[in-house]
């Protein structure tokens, strides 16, 4: 890939080494969270199943996993899938 084409994080100077992932991530883990309680509620307040729940939010924990995945492995072989990246 040319490096013109080549995108990474924005580094802000005046924190040394902080990126914008680093600001965003933590504000979008909080709002998934807030989303499984209010979709969690939603769902037994209309007197869903309990088993049914289970499977939306095990449905929707694999989904963010695997999207994860992709993100991560974006540039890489789909043969070497890193899972845990130190």
């Amino acid at each position: 890939m040319p490096s013109s084409l080549r995108v990474g994080f924005t580094t802000l100077r005046f924190l040394k080494g902080l990126t914008v992932a680093d600001l965003v991530f933590p504000w979008f883990m909080f709002i998934m969270g807030i989303n499984i309680t209010l979709s969690v509620d939603s769902l037994l307040r209309r007197n869903t199943p309990k088993s049914q729940i289970v499977v939306k939010l095990v449905k929707r924990t694999l989904i963010l996993f695997a999207l994860g995945i992709f993100v991560i492995n974006q540039n890489s072989k789909l043969i070497a899938v890193v899972v845990f990246h130190e």
